[in-house]
């Protein structure tokens, strides 16, 4: 099986994504993107929040089980396939911290927000023990 190199996002979406994420601050955002596979291309179609339940959650995500749930029986019911997961930083950062490095979720690809003041960064990446730092970076084409 191919891993994913690249991915693409239609600016229209990108901006949506951003705004969900804008909405939740000062807390961080989290949910799964929706997208299918072309070899080690994901075209990204959708996304879709899930409530972060997280006891901290200005500092961390955990889904909602109940929300979780949901979202994954509507993907089943649309055929929207789930893709990865996202979640934002509200300090800027768009690169995985040592919590997400430590509680990563080993499905799919994994996203972050980056919100800081002066501009969004969305990066993508695959959990890889073998890469820096245990993550391999997705390269993300804005179309």
């Amino acid at each position: 099986m191919r891993v994913v190199e690249r991915a693409v996002l239609s600016d229209g979406l990108r901006q949506q994504w951003i705004e969900a994420c804008r909405q939740r601050l000062p807390h961080e955002a989290c949910g799964v993107i929706h997208g299918s596979r072309e070899g080690n291309l994901l075209r990204i179609d959708g996304f879709s929040p899930v409530r972060n339940a997280a006891a901290a959650p200005a500092r961390a995500f955990f889904f909602d089980p109940a929300a979780w749930v949901r979202v994954w029986y509507e993907a089943k019911r649309t055929g929207k396939p789930i893709a990865g997961v996202f979640h934002s930083h509200p300090d800027g950062t768009a690169q995985p911290s040592l919590t997400d490095t430590i509680h990563r979720l080993n499905w799919g690809t994994y996203w972050i927000v980056g919100m800081a003041r002066e501009g969004v960064e969305i990066a993508g990446y695959l959990p890889d023990e073998d890469a820096p730092r245990g993550w391999r970076p997705i390269r993300l084409e804005i179309v």
